[in-house]
């Protein structure tokens, strides 16, 4: 039943006069009437498509015939689509339009309704079947270069989809994959069957390399579990978009959208905030510190400086920074709903510095020390030989009358005199140096001393941390 240019005109002069009044309800292929400029623009498309379909230009007029129906639908229309779909030898799309026409026009005359219905009869017989298997399943079937959908949706397993019949081009096309392409030639009215396996396609893929302060989360990329923080390694991902996501108890998840280019690889940073936590399962760490840190980070980052933190429950790593002492480094498991109170062991920041002056003081007072001795043991000499050489002298004059002169006994004590002044001042400096040295080492203290003036010592017991050393 081809549209011919005379044969055609009765019908484009109804269409023309239903375009020109308001459609009846049972032509209304769509609830709102269409507006008067829409009207206007299907009677001019009609014209046009049905000029183009007089000189062989089955396409274009197809197009044509196609924007008339949108802007105005009109079941005369629908006719003249199942013509021009006819013509082109597409019998499904044929055998739709002129059922939807059926439909739409209940009251159509009796000998052009079997018009119509000897037309459908011819078009469905060269209707032919196809049963895809595709994998994978998501695959976009393809019929003759035109594009019919998912094979999973059109030709799912145990359906059919129709086509028509002769020599059909069949192809699946998936991203990441090769296309698939077979050529089928079928009967009206059979079943072909098609089983299409694409082989996916040698492409440089990219990676995403996932870093985090904070341990034990669940990562997972495109819903996909890849692991736990911290991954040993990079993960190996098709390049385009990918949504990463991160999970642990007691923090709020972190997802984050990267593009990954073929061969690049993405860095994305997962570190949890310990400052937007769940209360409900959380615990809470205790400091005791001699003095007040002056910063406190917690898994790397820095919290707000208190005697006491909330933090997820888990494990943490605990820094404490103290003017002049030394990081101190604690890792802590914490259980929800518990306390734990820390009590760190402090050293100073300069210990060997501080050490070292010490060994020097330590020396030097021991040198003062030890020349206040020896010039004690000096003057001590000293006395043990006046009072030997007073001894000897007595017992010499004692059998002297008249030979010892006044002069003998004014010489030697004249001598006697002087080194008795070199026993005192001696004995006196002795003294005092000594008591000097002593007194550098006291004040010099020991290496225990030294390093205990920074630190208090601690043992963990159940739950907390005891003192059990002085500040």
């Amino acid at each position: 039943m081809p549209i011919a240019p005379r044969s055609s005109f009765p019908l484009a002069v109804a269409l023309l006069l239903a375009l020109a009044a308001p459609l009846p309800s049972g032509a209304r292929a769509q609830d709102a009437e269409p507006s008067r400029e829409a009207r206007a623009e299907a009677r001019e498309r009609f014209e046009r498509a049905l000029e183009l379909y007089d000189e062989g230009l089955l396409d274009q007029a197809l197009v044509e015939f196609r924007r008339a129906y949108e802007v105005a639908p009109a079941p005369q229309v629908l006719f003249n689509l199942g013509q021009v779909y006819a013509s082109l030898g597409r019998a499904v799309e044929s055998v739709d339009a002129f059922e939807q026409y059926l439909r739409e026009m209940p009251s159509l005359a009796p000998d052009r309704r079997a018009a119509v219905e000897a037309e459908l009869r011819r078009q469905r017989a060269r209707i032919a079947f196809l049963e895809i298997t595709a994998t994978p399943a998501d695959a976009i079937v393809w019929i003759d270069g035109i594009e019919v959908g998912p094979a999973s949706s059109v030709a799912a397993p145990g359906s059919t989809m129709r086509v028509t019949a002769g020599t059909v081009l069949v192809e699946l096309r998936a991203p990441g994959h090769e296309a698939f392409r077979e050529i089928v030639r079928i009967a009206g009215g059979l079943t072909a069957r098609v089983e299409a396996t694409l082989e996916r396609t040698a492409i440089l893929r990219g990676r995403i390399r996932v870093t985090s302060r904070t341990a034990g989360q669940r990562v997972t990329i495109d819903g996909r579990d890849v692991g736990t923080t911290p991954l040993p390694d990079s993960i190996e991902v098709d390049p385009g978009r990918h949504t990463i996501v991160a999970a642990r108890d007691g923090y709020a998840a972190i997802q984050r959208t990267v593009d990954v280019a073929t061969a690049e690889q993405e860095d994305v940073d997962l570190t949890m905030s310990v400052r937007q936590i769940d209360p409900t399962v959380a615990a809470r760490v205790r400091l005791r510190t001699p003095m007040t840190p002056s910063r406190i980070t917690v898994d790397g980052e820095e919290v707000e400086v208190a005697d006491e933190l909330l933090l997820p429950a888990g494990r943490h790593v605990i820094e404490l920074h103290v003017a002049d002492r030394r990081v101190v480094r604690e890792t802590l498991d914490l259980r929800a709903g518990t306390y734990q109170t820390l009590t760190p062991e402090l050293a100073w920041a300069d210990l060997e510095q501080r050490l070292q002056r010490q060994r020097v003081a330590e020396r030097n007072a021991w040198i003062v020390a030890l020349s206040g001795g020896g010039l004690l043991l000096a003057s001590a000499v000293i006395t043990g030989a006046l009072l030997g050489s007073r001894a000897e002298y007595i017992e010499q004059t004692e059998g002297c009358e008249s030979s010892c002169g006044i002069s003998d006994y004014a010489t030697w004590h004249q001598r006697e005199g002087g080194w008795w002044a070199v026993v005192g001042v001696g004995g006196v400096a002795g003294a005092v140096v000594s008591l000097v040295g002593g007194g550098l080492l006291l004040g010099a203290g020991n290496q225990r001393q030294v390093m205990e003036s920074a630190t208090m010592r601690a043992s963990l017991g159940v739950g907390s941390v005891q003192i059990e050393g002085t500040f």
